[in-house]
């Protein structure tokens, strides 16, 4: 019984993997129109499609940009037109808007690095 539960369960691990492959394993999923890529919704499908369009279709009304995702607008309307700086700099206090900008604020800034190099001598 606990055999059949664990075969179920890898199962499920191999179905999971293939659709973020974008390989559906179940037949009837969404074909993209320009690729191989098969994508397990029709609106998985239709925000794929702009990768080979180069289409924008979120518009701001503020500026008149466009946006592939309703997200990047909704991220551009928050720091560009909103000045919503809601990322503070633990050390100085420094605020942004995103977490890259942050991060690149950090690391130039306060040399902070998340990673370096335990070889003598090295620096980096």
């Amino acid at each position: 019984m606990k055999r059949k539960a664990k075969e179920k369960r890898n199962k499920g691990d191999d179905d999971s993997e293939s659709i973020q492959k974008g390989r559906a394993k179940r037949p009837g999923g969404y074909p993209c129109s320009y690729c191989t890529k098969v994508c397990i919704a029709k609106s998985l499908k239709r925000r794929h499609e702009l990768s080979h369009t180069g289409e924008k279709p979120f518009l701001c009304v503020v500026c008149g940009k466009n946006y592939k995702s309703s997200n990047a607008l909704r991220d551009h309307e928050k720091i560009v037109h909103s000045k919503v700086l809601d990322l503070l700099c633990t050390i100085c206090g420094a605020a942004f808007g995103r977490q890259t900008g942050l991060k690149y604020h950090i690391i130039a800034k306060h040399g902070e690095k998340k990673f370096s190099c335990e070889e003598d001598g090295c620096g980096r």
